[in-house]
């Protein structure tokens, strides 16, 4: 056996080897347009068939994903609308989505805008049911008595704040 010669010859040719294709002669084209190249008889096609369809579909994809944003940022701004509309009249203006009323009972269902009308509904059907949520607004200072003395309300005269604390600094 001889110094580099494989250890045995098969006398088969190998089959899995690629037989090299004779060259054709080159055809003096025009260079491609980007994503485009020459077939075998000269016309110009897609290099990549399914690329554009791949292309409208990410855009599809990220235009979706941006509408559904917006929506949901919307719904929020529209929510803290009506929450500002009803927090004069429930303690907690969330109690409203808790009671079951959805963005759409109070929007009016021809223009999409909120409606104060259907607000006003919803409002009274939940203090209906849940009377304990309604905000009840503090006594005015005016009324607040500092003894046992109760407020005259039947004056016409304003209190002075001057008025308030002669009256809290008298003797009893």
């Amino acid at each position: 056996m001889l110094a580099g010669q494989p250890l045995w010859e098969s006398d088969e040719s190998d089959d899995t080897t690629p037989q090299s294709e004779p060259e054709q002669p080159a055809t003096e084209q025009p260079e491609a347009p980007p994503g485009m190249k020459y077939d075998a008889s000269g016309k110009l096609i897609d290099a990549e068939p399914h690329s554009r369809e791949a292309r409208y579909r990410t855009q599809l994809r990220a235009t979706e994903l941006e509408r559904d944003q917006l929506r949901e940022r919307l719904e929020n701004r529209d929510k803290a609308e009506v929450e500002h509309l009803v927090a004069n009249r429930l303690i907690d203006p969330k109690d409203l989505w808790a009671a079951g009323v959805s963005l759409p009972d109070v929007t009016d269902p021809d223009s999409g805008d909120i409606s104060p009308q259907l607000i006003d509904e919803c409002l009274e059907r939940v203090v209906k049911e849940h009377p304990h949520w309604r905000f009840n607004p503090a006594a005015p200072a005016s009324a607040v008595s500092f003894g046992a003395e109760k407020p005259d309300l039947t004056q016409e005269q304003q209190p002075t704040w001057q008025g308030v604390f002669q009256q809290a600094t008298q003797p009893r």
